[in-house]
């Protein structure tokens, strides 16, 4: 019995060292699962000004339109104000004694004249105030984003503007309009672009309803 329990101890120890000894498995390099996207980059006049590539794991993501709903169903319940509200019987005005003897007159039994089944009585069981807001995770929100932002690529509603064509566009309409100051920041590349000036820009790209998506780079 003890040599049996020897030998057993003897092998673990054999695959312990072993295994301790093994070299370790080199790491494969992480991989995008999401291929990359290359789009055409448009000037002012909608003509092809070069290309851009977008990351696929944001306009790349497979559409999943139940993502989608939660995300819409969570915006859409933030927007509610909350604020339906309806009186009870104890808030509307009115007499509240009884308004007929109990017994003897053949009709059904009634108190206040306030009670919910008269005319201008108070409403049983009405909306109160409350919060409409739901919980939902960053993680499911900022997914939604990008289906929503796969899903305009995919569909080819997404275009993408030279940012130094919009900045020359707002300083050629708005050079006669600007200060000597303005001016300065010009020469700085500080360049407001006004509403109209926007505006114009996209009736130019034939956009009547847009989303513009402004980052840093």
């Amino acid at each position: 019995m003890f040599r049996l329990l020897r030998q057993v101890i003897s092998h673990i120890s054999a695959r312990t060292c072993s295994t301790a000894a093994a070299p370790p498995q080199p790491r494969l390099g992480l991989r995008s699962p999401f291929p990359d996207r290359e789009v055409e980059v448009y000037n002012l006049q909608k003509q092809p000004a070069g290309k851009l590539v977008l990351p696929g794991q944001i306009f790349g993501v497979p559409i999943r339109s139940d993502i989608v709903q939660r995300v819409v169903v969570w915006q859409l319940a933030k927007r509610r104000q909350g604020t339906h509200k309806t009186k009870t019987r104890a808030e509307v005005s009115g007499s509240t004694r009884k308004i007929y003897q109990q017994k003897g007159t053949g009709n059904a039994r009634h108190g206040t004249i306030r009670a919910p089944q008269f005319r201008h009585g108070g409403t049983a069981h009405g909306p109160r105030p409350r919060d409409h807001s739901l919980d939902l995770p960053a993680k499911v929100r900022q997914l939604g984003l990008k289906i929503a932002l796969s899903a305009k690529l995919a569909e080819g509603n997404l275009m993408v503007v030279d940012d130094s064509a919009v900045r020359l566009s707002a300083q050629a309409q708005d050079a006669k309009q600007q200060s000597e100051r303005q001016q300065q920041q010009q020469q700085q590349q500080v360049v407001p672009v006004k509403t109209a000036t926007m505006a114009r820009t996209l009736e130019a790209l034939g956009l009547k309803s847009a989303l513009l998506l402004v980052g840093a780079s």
